[in-house]
């Protein structure tokens, strides 16, 4: 994949999401029926599920490939802690000598404006690395592409 005709190189963009299974938007009917009854028009039991199962990832994309996903389980605070311990340092050992065998110093990371991404603590680790990022959402990356 070439981004800007190949005047773009050596370019990662991340984000996270939560992904919802099943159109119901957290809400839909069910209905319970014993065996051998029919669905009539007037339902005996109707139950209104309040919660969509759904479930939190983070991945990345660059002109050289794809990274790994990695799924954050429920229930989990997304933290500083955990995006540097579980998201970034995973990503740095597994991705990047994939995807970059030159190594962190040929490429630009984006992520977004998150909190858990522009913590001091959070800049200060990929500053160590001198790892060049860009932050601040879409904007950004629209005046680099």
């Amino acid at each position: 994949m070439k981004l800007r005709g190949g005047r773009l190189k050596n370019f990662v963009t991340s984000d996270d999401a939560i992904f919802y299974l099943g159109g119901s938007y957290g809400r839909r009917k069910v209905c319970f029926m014993r065996k051998g009854e029919t669905v009539s028009d007037k339902l005996k039991f109707v139950k209104r599920d309040s919660f969509a199962k759904g479930f939190m990832a983070w991945d990345g994309v660059s002109d050289s490939g794809k990274t790994g996903i990695r799924l954050i389980n429920k229930g989990t605070k997304v933290n500083i802690n955990f995006y540097i311990n579980k998201v970034l340092k995973p990503f740095i050992r597994y991705d990047v000598p994939k995807l970059f065998p030159e190594g962190l110093k040929s490429m630009v990371f984006h992520q977004e404006s998150a909190l858990s991404h522009t913590s001091k603590h959070t800049l200060q680790f990929l500053k160590k690395l001198t790892l060049s990022t860009v932050i601040n959402g879409c904007q950004s990356l629209r005046m680099l592409l």
